[in-house]
């Protein structure tokens, strides 16, 4: 396994762990707009492209696991 090829893992690690925090903060942000009787709607599109980002990055980790698994 090439030092290159760690260093993608590493990073799409990275972007998963980061995606899951936005989605998260995304999802408490809906909640206390919701609590305070205010409008969600940009703020649920802005978590449906944090989500379709998120599966995004999901994918291209599984990608890099299955070249690292044929190595």
């Amino acid at each position: 396994m090439s030092a290159r090829h760690d260093d993608h893992l590493e990073l799409a690690c990275r972007h998963i762990v980061e995606g899951e925090i936005r989605v998260t903060r995304q999802l408490l942000v809906i909640t206390r707009l919701q609590e305070q009787g205010h409008d969600t709607a940009e703020a649920e599109t802005l978590l449906a492209q944090f989500e379709q980002g998120f599966v995004l990055m999901r994918e291209h980790l599984r990608i890099l696991q299955a070249e690292d698994d044929a190595r």
